[in-house]
């Protein structure tokens, strides 16, 4: 089969063609439905035009880039360098400016974006928060603002498709079903292995779905697939935001699978990384969800478009905050340049899922304890600073207590409307302190008995999102520590910084939404959501 493989990728190619196409006939023509994005015939033709679209892409445009480039310099370098020349003039800087102040004053009485009080105070937060992370950079003198710019431009960007966008906010509800599906094969898996009538168990869809996970991603691994298509991401994503291949890749696969997945996958690159590297990756881990967590808050009735953005908007979020808190200073080996693939021993298909499956079982063990750990040891200082207070004529106060009431200002200006801030604070804190799990169930009870307006539920589902807490420090240290021993004692000095910069970025994606979203936004989008996909292209 090695020696026909370039007739047998023919072949599948031509057979996917003939699949779609019959697809598309049987689904429209014969059957008449209706059109939609996210299943059936639909679902097929997106699918293939992204499929179509890369393989364009690496196959004929990028191999001769170089000629673009060629083209692209001789026809450009002239203008460019008079507009170089022309900006020199502070008149025409003066002119420009008024020119951009013009345009926003025309679309604010177009109505399109009036911001409201609750807007601007959002803003103000926004930029406090850049303004937090500066000041626990552990260099600020060598921080590459044209990255952190780049990546804050690209999180606003996905926040707008996302939340405000229509056909974005039905594109992100497909995606959330998909996931929700994917990981359901999993949760029937452990039903005949556990039965079905076990009551929920953190650990049992933990032990699932990161063995699905790790099954999946050696077969990849096995196939070459997973090689190639980290390969030709790291080039784009490197590309794009600015950052080094391993880096970028790990936060896309911490968007697509969540923190332990993906240190499991790049396992072989954690001992190259720098400390800013190593610093952006754990950060990665904390800021960052599991699949069957995102599906799990689904179930427990948060708004998944508010989840999903939140998950997006987080990559681009990480890779901006932790460069501001620990910059680049040494001289990076996991640029695509430098990207390497180990080669593995796997006899066939079978041998590479038992041993992806069986990988998982040591890095499970470890996070399972260092979580049982660290939560206990919260808790029980919670009671006892509890204990402490009531022996003084304070009852009823403690840890969360306390830092609630002093977030309180802070939460206000992620755009919370003051007289909701002090729930907001409390969720936020609990999270924090103890777990995200305990918030989000503390959240969905609120939704129930007293809920909170609809602009503050998307603000409240992002500051709640991700592992950013006390208790998850000991699941890093401990995943990391296993895949990674060399460096353990790097790991030790970064995590808690770490930690604190996926609060922080968490707070970033709150105060994006809060300064971009309107109630009139959300209304307009969740109408569109409540309709088929077929309705929007309709319109």
């Amino acid at each position: 089969m090695r020696k026909h493989k370039r007739q047998l990728r023919w072949l599948a190619f031509l057979a996917w063609i003939t699949y779609v196409i019959y697809v598309q006939i049987y689904s429209f023509y014969i059957m008449e439905q209706d059109y939609d994005a996210c299943n059936g015939g639909g679902l097929v033709a997106w699918v293939s035009a992204v499929i179509l679209l890369y393989i364009m892409l690496f196959r004929l445009i990028l191999p001769h880039i170089h000629h673009v480039r060629r083209l692209k310099r001789s026809i450009c370098i002239r203008p460019f360098e008079c507009c170089r020349v022309t900006c020199q003039y502070t008149l025409v800087r003066l002119a420009t400016c008024a020119i951009v102040f013009v345009l926003i004053v025309m679309l604010t009485h177009q109505g399109r974006f009036v911001p409201s009080t609750h807007q601007c105070i959002a803003l103000s937060g926004y930029f406090a928060i850049i303004l937090i992370a500066y000041f626990l950079s552990v260099e600020p003198e060598k921080i590459d603002w044209r990255l952190v710019i780049k990546n804050l431009l690209i999180q606003i960007i996905i926040v707008y498709s996302m939340m405000i966008w229509t056909f974005g906010r039905v594109l992100l509800q497909c995606t959330a079903e998909k996931i929700t599906v994917f990981f359901s094969f999993s949760k029937e898996a452990a039903a005949v292995v556990f039965s079905d009538q076990l009551p929920h168990m953190l650990a049992i869809e933990l032990l699932c779905t990161l063995t699905l996970t790790g099954c999946y991603m050696h077969i990849l691994y096995y196939l070459g697939i997973l090689q190639s298509f980290f390969h030709k991401l790291g080039f784009i994503l490197e590309m794009i935001t600015g950052a080094t291949a391993v880096e970028a890749i790990c936060a896309a696969l911490c968007t697509l699978c969540g923190g332990v997945e993906a240190a499991v996958v790049l396992e072989p690159y954690i001992v190259l990384l720098t400390m800013s590297e190593l610093h952006t990756f754990i950060v990665s881990g904390f800021a960052f969800m599991t699949g069957v967590t995102l599906s799990l808050y689904m179930s427990l009735g948060i708004d998944q478009v508010n989840l999903m953005t939140a998950n997006f908007a987080t990559c681009s979020g990480v890779l901006a905050l932790s460069k501001i808190v620990y910059p680049e200073t040494d001289r990076s080996v996991t640029t695509y340049k430098d990207l390497k693939f180990l080669d593995r021993d796997e006899y066939n298909l079978v041998d590479a899922a038992v041993r992806g499956a069986t990988a998982i079982i040591k890095v499970l063990v470890n996070v399972i304890s260092g979580l049982i750990a660290m939560v206990s040891v919260v808790n029980m200082s919670n009671t006892f600073v509890g204990w402490v207070l009531e022996n003084i004529g304070i009852p009823g106060m403690d840890i969360i207590g306390i830092l609630s009431f002093i977030s309180r200002p802070l939460i206000f200006l992620m755009g919370v409307e003051w007289q909701y801030s002090d729930k907001v604070a409390r969720l936020f804190i609990i999270k924090t302190v103890k777990n995200e799990n305990f918030a989000y169930r503390a959240f969905s009870k609120l939704q129930q008995t007293d809920p909170i307006p609809m602009r503050e539920q998307a603000v409240t589902t992002a500051l709640l999102y991700g592992y950013s807490n006390i208790a998850h420090i000991g699941v890093i240290t401990a995943l990391m520590t296993v895949l990674a021993p060399e460096r353990r004692q790097d790991i030790s000095i970064t995590v808690m910084r770490a930690m604190f910069t996926s609060v922080l970025v968490n707070m970033l994606t709150a105060s994006v939404i809060g300064a971009l979203v309107t109630p009139h936004d959300l209304k307009l989008a969740q109408n569109v959501t409540n309709l088929n996909v077929s309705a929007h292209w309709t319109r």
